[in-house]
C-alpha cells in the first residue's frame, strides 16, 4: 500500500492502483491470499498494510513541506495539509489486512529523510515531536485514530479478512473518489473516501438500510456532530 499511496499522493486524486491495494487479494502485482495452505495444513492469514515505516519520510511530507529544516537541510512535511492524511487513514482501518502504524503518524510526525542507501539516514536521531501531540492538528487525528480503532473493534465487518468490493467506477476516480463494500452475514458498511481538496457529490450503491456519517474532521479540527455508527 506504501507505494501505491506516495504516488496517489503526488498526483490530483484517486488512482486505481491505490484503490486496488486496500484488498491485497486484488494486486494488482503481487496478490496475496487470505489462506496459507502448506500440504495437508491450512490457515488464514493477512498482510500488513501502511503508509509510514522507519525506511522512508513521513507521509505528510508527500503532501508537501515547509520553510523549516533540519539538521540536515531538509524541509519538515507542512502538517497545515494534515487533513489531507484523514483519508488515509480511514483507508487503512477499513480495508482488508492489518493495519500498522509508525510511532507518530497518529499525530502527522514531519521528519524528512534521504532516500536510499544515502548515509546521512542515520546522522542524527529523529525524535519524535511530542507537541504535535497537544496542538490542533495532532488532537483531531489521534481522535480519528481513536474512532478507527473502537469501529474496527466493534465492527467485525471491517476486519482484516472478508468480503470486499470495489466500486469500478472511472467516475469516482476523475472526483478523486474511493468507494468500497464490505459485508459480512450480520453487518454491511460502504466507505466513500474523498482524497481531492473540495466536496464531491457521487452516485454509489448501498447494500441495505443504515445510518451515514463522516469521520473526517474539518481543518479547524472541531469533530463531526456524528461520530459514526454502522448497521
Amino acid at each position: 500500500m506504501l507505494d501505491a499511496a506516495i504516488a496517489q499522493a503526488r498526483g490530483p486524486g484517486a488512482s486505481d492502483d491505490y484503490a486496488r491495494r486496500l484488498d491485497p487479494e486484488l494486486g494488482p502485482d503481487q496478490k496475496y491470499p487470505s489462506v496459507f495452505t502448506h500440504g495437508a495444513d491450512s490457515f488464514h492469514v493477512a498482510p500488513f498494510q501502511y503508509i509510514e515505516s522507519h525506511d522512508h519520510p513521513r507521509f505528510v511530507t508527500r503532501l508537501g513541506v515547509e520553510q523549516e529544516t533540519d539538521q540536515l537541510g531538509m524541509n519538515l512535511g507542512d502538517r497545515s495539509r494534515w487533513t489531507r492524511t484523514q483519508p488515509y487513514a480511514i483507508a487503512l482501518y477499513t480495508a482488508k489486512g492489518v493495519p500498522m502504524l509508525w510511532q507518530g503518524q497518529e499525530f502527522a510526525e514531519n521528519w524528512n529523510l534521504p532516500g536510499g542507501t544515502d548515509p546521512r539516514r542515520i546522522t542524527f536521531s529523529r525524535s519524535l515531536h511530542w507537541e504535535y501531540f497537544y496542538d490542533g492538528a495532532g488532537k483531531a487525528l489521534v481522535r480519528l485514530y481513536r474512532v478507527l480503532g473502537s469501529l474496527r473493534h466493534a465492527h467485525p465487518v471491517l476486519g482484516s479478512r472478508g468480503d470486499f468490493y470495489l466500486e469500478p467506477s472511472a467516475e469516482h476516480r476523475r472526483a478523486g473518489v474511493i468507494v468500497f463494500r464490505r459485508m459480512n452475514a450480520t453487518e454491511a458498511a460502504v466507505v466513500v473516501l474523498n482524497f481531492s481538496d473540495v466536496a464531491r457529490t457521487v452516485r454509489i450503491w448501498w447494500p441495505r438500510p443504515g445510518r451515514s456519517a463522516s469521520l473526517e474532521d474539518p481543518a479547524d479540527g472541531r469533530g463531526p456532530d456524528v461520530v459514526a455508527e454502522l448497521e
